[in-house]
């Protein structure tokens, strides 16, 4: 799992608009834009298996809470082992290296990082 910067955020947006996931397009537009600082990454064997954004803002306007984990997507074929949630805690642990107490998450899916 890496952290990565906003200088090399580039060198991926190819995979972000490439691959299925219907927000893909946005997160493209995003990475282009520099809407968020940094993402979290995870490679198995050089490949992309999952990422998140760690980002100022989210999907909730207009509130004091930052910053929030956004984009999270684990490829298809990763899916089930715990991908997901490494990237929630490295990017909690990647927070408290800013010196950031709280990290936040939301989704416009209901239940969906609940068990």
């Amino acid at each position: 799992f890496y952290a990565i910067r906003k200088k090399d955020l580039f060198k991926r947006i190819d995979y972000a608009e490439n691959y299925l996931w219907n927000a893909g397009k946005s997160l493209e537009n995003a990475m282009k834009k520099a809407h968020f600082t940094e993402w979290i990454i995870a490679i198995e064997n050089d490949e992309i298996t999952g990422f998140c954004t760690v980002a100022k803002t989210e999907c909730i306007p207009d509130v004091p809470y930052t910053p929030y984990i956004g984009f999270m997507f684990v490829g298809e074929k990763f899916r089930g082992n715990l991908i997901s949630q490494k990237l929630i805690i490295k990017s909690m642990a990647y927070a408290k290296e800013l010196g950031l107490d709280k990290i936040y998450l939301a989704s416009d899916h209901d239940n969906l990082y609940e068990r």
